[in-house]
């Protein structure tokens, strides 16, 4: 369990190009009818698939003769595929399969955080915002904090995975890494997809570079997670709520990968039960006890949406009973404006709330941030992290403060 957990949705990815919730039906017209995405012309397997899935949503058209469904709302049409597969047809499984396949299709075409797949060469990251979360995490952990936060997500991207291995190998960070202590990191998804994998950090030589900068790290999984055991290896909990992009269907179906997407991804279209099944329950109640035994709840890009019932009764059902919960902090853009989005937005946390710890919500988190940082926005947070931990994190080493 950590003292501290980070609960991250569709905004906290915003910076890595992948489109919001509200205008990914949008994004993913607009990819197909130009055959093109942000790195390009698309393949034929990719445009087919979006073909397909646009065709699936037309097709729910025929319900608004008699009930009120937005077509360019991505929840409502997952969840209506979901219902029709629920009923044993055969073709509705189909239909959500194809669905599902093509909201992984856009989010990988239109994600900037990219991997290969190899830990011993330079991953560039377009958006260092990503990498330096990483940074500040494990760095307060190797100052003294007991644990590195835990991770609920709510989304199927791998730029948290991605960021993590780009913020590790090469050579510009060595001094960082080294000053650590860390011999390697355990990741822990709580999932059947992957039994918890351990890297390791190898120092090596990149030639060509100044005698100053040539060491650096490389990353190897560790197969024998026994001998790991023994090493100084940082432990990192990401629970991803409803599925990932490297989780297969079924476990060694597809060959996992922390960075790469397998051919047929397991994720969970947001309905009302979503932790009824045999796949996603040990995630969720994971996430249960994590938020139980949290003392810290930092929230990012997640509005708490009308629509999510479920979520809106799992976040009352965790932190209720949980009487170490110390303060919540709350980022999102909306509400640092004067309108009434972010008022609403306020209300909907309020409203999960009692009274008396309602003064324990900060909605509008202060400290000094980085020049031209966007409030509210995960930059923000991470800024935060980076140079006013002591607003957001439970149990830093005093020094740090």
């Amino acid at each position: 369990m950590s003292d501290n957990v980070i609960i991250l949705g569709a905004g906290a990815s915003y910076d890595a190009g992948i489109p919001l919730l509200g205008n990914f039906i949008d994004k993913m017209i607009e990819i197909s009818a130009t055959g093109r995405g942000p790195r390009g012309v698309l393949k034929s397997e990719e445009q087919s698939i979006l073909k397909k899935a646009l065709e699936i949503r037309n097709k729910i058209e025929n319900y608004h003769a008699r009930v009120a469904i937005d077509q360019f709302n991505l929840e409502q049409i997952l969840s209506v595929l979901v219902f029709e597969s629920q009923i044993g047809n055969s073709k509705g499984k189909r239909d959500l399969e194809i669905f599902s396949k093509a909201i992984a299709t856009m989010i990988e075409l239109t994600c900037n955080v990219m991997h290969d797949g190899k830990f011993n060469t330079i991953q560039e990251s377009k958006k260092q915002v990503y990498c330096n979360f990483w940074k500040n995490l494990i760095w307060h952990h190797s100052a003294g904090m007991e644990n590195i936060p835990t991770i609920l997500s709510f989304n199927y991207d791998l730029v948290l995975e991605r960021s993590l291995a780009q913020a590790i190998v090469g050579h510009k960070d060595f001094d960082f890494w080294r000053k650590t202590r860390f011999d390697g990191f355990q990741l822990d998804f709580q999932s059947e997809a992957c039994e918890s994998p351990v890297f390791l950090l190898k120092q090596a030589r990149w030639e060509g570079m100044p005698s100053e900068q040539k060491m650096g790290f490389i990353l190897e999984q560790d197969k024998n997670v026994g001998e790991a055991e023994s090493k100084n290896i940082a432990k990192i909990k990401i629970l991803k709520l409803h599925g990932s992009l490297n989780f297969p269907h079924r476990k060694n179906e597809e060959e996992w990968s922390m960075v790469k997407a397998v051919e047929n991804a397991k994720i969970i279209p947001p309905v009302f039960n979503k932790a009824d099944s045999t796949f996603a329950s040990p995630i969720w109640k994971s996430a249960l006890n994590e938020l139980r035994n949290c003392k810290n709840l930092i929230v990012c890009g997640y509005s708490l949406p009308t629509t999510d019932t479920y979520m809106q009764y799992f976040l009352k059902a965790a932190l209720g009973p949980n009487l170490h919960l110390n303060k919540i902090c709350v980022f999102d853009p909306e509400l640092y404006k004067s309108d009434t989005k972010g008022e609403e937005l306020k209300k909907r946390y309020m409203e999960c709330f009692s009274p008396q710890f309602k003064q324990r919500i900060d909605f509008q988190p202060s400290g000094k941030v980085s020049a031209g940082t966007k409030l509210g926005t995960f930059a923000h947070m991470v800024s935060l992290f980076a140079h006013e931990p002591a607003q957001l994190l439970f149990g830093l080493n005093p020094e740090e403060k």
